[in-house]
């Protein structure tokens, strides 16, 4: 059974996910629903066990911390596990910072520990269970914590910091397989900005923007769910947003080392390039196994993100590759062997390695020099695409596509630590990978460190 903690779960955005996840889900959900009001948690819970979900209200203020860490403790200890949690809980504000008097700048720091703290006191208590079941992690920002607009300094400073958190966080638990969606909605049909602060740290009592465009909580909550369960990186929610954020990014490219026309002047996130240049996370986790020295081949290398970080590491490297222009920028790297592997001469007869490195290439004759170039002792890594890819995106041709167990096929001489045949979302993929060794004749056992 999935366990969803929801925190501001009693009203808004919070609710109607809750209720569209027991809709959803029914008898496989259990909603943890987490409040400040216990009779609006109760209606809620209502509407969402009539549809089979196992409900508990947990009445309770993210602004403090015990109460946060309180939630957590009930819901292990009412469903024994947590597979995802929704950072929703939080409170608006609208003045302009010159109209805030000294003695009231203090609701600045009331809002923080609201939209932010409560949201780093309920993860911090949850992410231990959350590594356990590889599961989801949420932060509902806004599109304020995107692009700053006149009267929103307050709330600005609050959800730009949530983006920035989670964003962080998002990079350090990629590889334990937790996924963190953080999404930005736009003017929603709630009731936040009646509840807001005003300058003085009072209700607001109406919206200070324009609601004529705002979007239904339905939609957003949609919008949300849908990004939560694809293991979306972000979910922005309007036309204006995407484009706000876009020329965001556009803007922050000029003037960079590519120029206007380059990559970043594309508009392109850097968040994009550096998972271009950064290792795959098979190679992180298995390349701590090539013996020390030993020297790493990478097939069809490219731009050789996998052979710098092999280098660093202290290994020399041989890179090959068709592309010469590529090649090139591995000049001082290691050693770069220019060559048609498909179509011309093996260009390593009679070499063998100490580790062997495919990633992102398939092409079925070259198996048997694949594995005739792992040295003994030696450590083979291969990812690619397989079956199933056709349905998210490219490689789609069935020719480019692994078939379940056929890595286990190919290199039947060498003894399998890894194997793992199944999809990856950011973006969204099927892979098959295996990582093995030829093993040294021994009296005792090998101990590979997994």
């Amino acid at each position: 059974m999935n366990v969803t903690i929801i925190t501001g779960g009693s009203d808004g955005i919070g609710a109607e996910m809750a209720r569209q996840l027991a809709g959803k889900h029914r008898q496989g959900i259990a909603l943890v629903l987490a409040g400040r009001s216990s009779e609006k948690l109760d209606a809620v819970a209502a509407q969402c066990r009539a549809h089979g979900a196992q409900v508990l209200c947990v009445a309770m203020d993210v602004a403090d911390e015990a109460q946060c860490r309180a939630l957590v403790d009930q819901a292990v200890a009412g469903f024994g596990r947590i597979d995802a949690l929704v950072n929703n809980a939080g409170m608006s504000a609208q003045a302009l910072f010159e109209e805030v008097k000294a003695e009231d700048l203090h609701w600045y720091e009331d809002l923080m520990r609201v939209n932010l703290w409560g949201a780093v006191w309920c993860t911090h208590a949850a992410l231990p269970h959350l590594l356990e079941s590889r599961g989801r992690i949420v932060a509902v920002s806004s599109l304020s914590g995107l692009i700053g607009v006149p009267g929103r300094t307050a709330y600005a400073a609050t959800k730009f910091a949530m983006t920035g958190f989670f964003e962080a966080l998002r990079a350090e638990v990629k590889l334990r397989g937790v996924s963190v969606t953080t999404a930005f909605p736009g003017v929603v049909t709630t009731n936040i900005r009646v509840r807001g602060y005003n300058a003085q740290g009072r209700p607001l009592g109406k919206s200070g923007l324009k609601e004529d465009d705002a979007m239904s909580v339905e939609e957003c909550a949609r919008l949300i769910v849908d990004g939560m369960e694809r293991r979306q990186r972000e979910v922005v929610m309007t036309a204006k947003g995407k484009l706000g954020r876009f020329l965001k990014l556009a803007g922050a490219g000029r003037g960079g080392r590519h120029g206007p026309g380059g990559a970043e002047g594309r508009g392109a996130s850097a968040l994009d390039h550096a998972r271009k240049r950064s290792p795959l996370p098979w190679i992180v986790r298995f390349g701590p196994l090539v013996p020390a020295g030993g020297t790493v081949l990478d097939l069809a290398c490219g731009r050789g993100r996998h052979l710098r970080w092999f280098a660093a590491r202290g290994h020399p490297v041989v890179g090959v590759d068709r592309d010469a222009e590529a090649l090139a920028t591995l000049q001082g790297v290691g050693e770069t062997v220019a060559a048609d592997i498909e179509n011309g001469p093996w260009p390593l007869a009679g070499r063998q390695f100490a580790a062997v490195v495919v990633t992102n290439y398939l092409w079925r004759p070259l198996f048997p020099r694949i594995l005739e170039s792992v040295a003994e002792g030696g450590l083979l890594l291969h990812e690619t695409f397989a079956q199933g890819n056709e349905t998210v995106g490219k490689p789609s041709r069935p020719d480019f596509l692994l078939a379940p167990g056929e890595l286990l096929q190919a290199y039947p001489s060498l003894r399998i630590l890894a194997y793992e045949d199944g999809f990856l979302p950011e973006p969204d993929r099927f892979v098959q990978r295996i990582a093995a060794v030829r093993e040294r004749p021994s009296r005792t056992p090998n101990r590979y460190l997994l």
